[in-house]
């Protein structure tokens, strides 16, 4: 007996066979899902310790790990490792910045490190005690801040130094984080949990109110 499949039956077969196709592609899905590989990097491997400050990636792709052991250069299979005994202005950094030119700017007790193609150059502002962060806006200015104690805020400008604290008398704050908006405004949080922004020569004080919902996520981190 032969049977006769009219156009409705067909397509009732052919959606049958799709239905189970995509039943089974979700069972697999489900079953295997994606696996990520990980790879832990540790002092076993080759770190200089285990106590990362900051992680960055350079426009060339190096990874570097500003650690509390020494500022490492990654480039996926080895490191180079910047202390104080090669040039670094201590034994480790507190984190990593890069302006347009490819300079590599690290912030690191006493001081600032720039680094470009190997070459060092340091930037003494205080004492060991004072933990200095950097933070490069976008006008390739770059803006230094002690995290640690309250301090003064300098700005790096065409290799020049700038005290913007005495200068504009804004002293004794603890910096915890500086951001920046797209209109290139840049506002810093304190200790105290309060945000200022650089404006028209000026520190002052903003409410959470307002146009800050670009940079709020990222101070609060």
């Amino acid at each position: 007996m032969v049977q006769v499949f009219t156009s409705s039956g067909i397509k009732s077969v052919v959606l049958k066979i799709l239905f189970f196709a995509i039943a089974t592609i979700f069972l697999i899905l489900e079953v295997y899902p994606q696996q990520y590989n990980f790879v832990n990097y540790t002092k076993d491997k080759e770190l200089p310790g285990n106590q990362i400050w900051n992680i960055f990636q350079d426009s060339k792709g190096y990874i570097w790990f500003a650690a509390t052991a020494g500022l490492v250069k990654y480039n996926g299979k080895d490191y180079k490792i910047y202390n104080k005994s090669n040039g670094l202005i201590e034994f480790f950094a507190h984190n990593v910045q890069e302006d347009s030119k490819g300079n590599i700017w690290a912030g690191c007790p006493r001081g600032v490190s720039k680094i470009h193609d190997d070459s060092i150059t340091n930037i003494v502002l205080g004492k060991f005690d004072d933990f200095y962060r950097v933070f490069v806006d976008n006008y390739d200015r770059v803006w230094v801040f002690n995290f640690q104690l309250p301090g003064d805020i300098y700005l790096i400008e065409n290799d020049s130094v700038y005290n913007y604290s005495k200068i504009y008398n804004y002293q004794k704050h603890r910096i915890l984080h500086v951001d920046e908006d797209k209109n290139g405004t840049v506002y810093l949080l304190t200790s105290n949990y309060k945000i200022y922004k650089f404006f028209s020569n000026n520190f002052i004080e903003v409410n959470f109110t307002g146009n800050l919902s670009e940079v709020l996520p990222r101070m609060f981190f």
